[in-house]
């Protein structure tokens, strides 16, 4: 079946936020700001996004449905 145009651009949109929230954890890493990026965690956790981080510099992203 066809998924709704609603759903779908809620869908893009909580991808582009994940995706500049792990790009804002990546720098804070990069700083050594390891209380920014658990707090940019947290923040994606609270929006049902669970991040993982991969070998060689890869995320994962789950998105809780």
């Amino acid at each position: 079946g066809c998924i709704p145009k609603k759903t779908l651009l809620h869908l893009a949109t909580l991808i582009e936020d994940v995706v500049a929230a792990v790009l804002k954890r990546r720098a804070a890493k990069k700083a050594k700001d390891f209380t920014g990026a658990d707090r940019v965690r947290g923040e994606l956790a609270a929006r049902g996004v669970d991040i993982r981080d991969l070998p060689g510099g890869a995320v994962e992203c789950v998105i809780r449905v």
